[in-house]
């Protein structure tokens, strides 16, 4: 477990933190990338925003058009408080959860958390291909929708490098390969029991091959 002492707050003892965030803008791949780290390491995988649309009983663009984006914003902080007190997981935020500072103290604090980026270009377009786009997200300027994203991604990385533990790029990665980054973000340079766990899919490791620490 040496490896994990090298992050910042790592815990008391040096010991992982049980439950994993993944933060990062929109396609980036936390969705997919978590539900192949949860497996790997035998845990509960929560997808945010899934849990969100539940509870609210509609997507979340018609509840912001009746309600705005700060009462999302509420919903959105409350949800991650109860995560950070729940059984060990790993869970995707949403692309704007680093907007609140108590959710980026919460993730810095509670998570081992691991930033997914991605360049302008590739968000652009993994959103342009996905059909579900419009859908998902009124707009939050009047920038229209490459502005936008190219301003929230300038606004938000700083945000994102103050929340997380460790960053993985995911230009031109599979997912699977992406997972491999994360596990060994989550386990530190040496390694830890966290991989490997017994009879779980075990993804191949990805050693010094894209990985930020700070």
């Amino acid at each position: 477990m040496a490896g994990i002492e090298t992050l910042r707050d790592s815990g008391k003892g040096g010991h992982p933190r049980p439950r994993v965030a993944l933060i990062g803008f929109r396609a980036t791949g936390k969705s997919t990338v978590g539900r192949l780290v949860a497996a790997s390491l035998g845990r509960v995988f929560v997808d945010m925003d899934e849990e969100l649309v539940r509870r609210f009983g509609m997507d979340i663009r018609r509840w912001v058009d009746r309600h705005g984006w700060p009462a999302f914003r509420v919903e959105e902080a409350a949800l991650l408080r109860s995560l950070s007190c729940a059984v060990p997981s790993v869970i995707a935020t949403g692309g704007g959860v680093v907007v609140d500072p108590g959710n980026r103290w919460v993730l810095r604090r509670r998570f081992f958390t691991v930033w997914l980026k991605a360049s302008p270009p590739v968000v652009l377009m993994r959103l342009h291909q996905d059909p579900r786009t419009a859908s998902l997200r009124p707009a939050l300027t009047d920038h229209g929708f490459e502005g936008e994203v190219r301003l929230l991604l300038r606004e938000r990385e700083p945000w994102y490098r103050e929340s997380s533990h460790a960053a993985v790029g995911t230009d031109g990665e599979a997912p699977e390969r992406i997972a491999g980054k994360v596990l060994q973000a989550v386990a530190g340079p040496t390694g830890n029991p966290l991989c490997g766990i017994p009879g779980r899919p075990r993804l191949p490791d990805f050693f010094d091959s894209g990985v930020q620490r700070w």
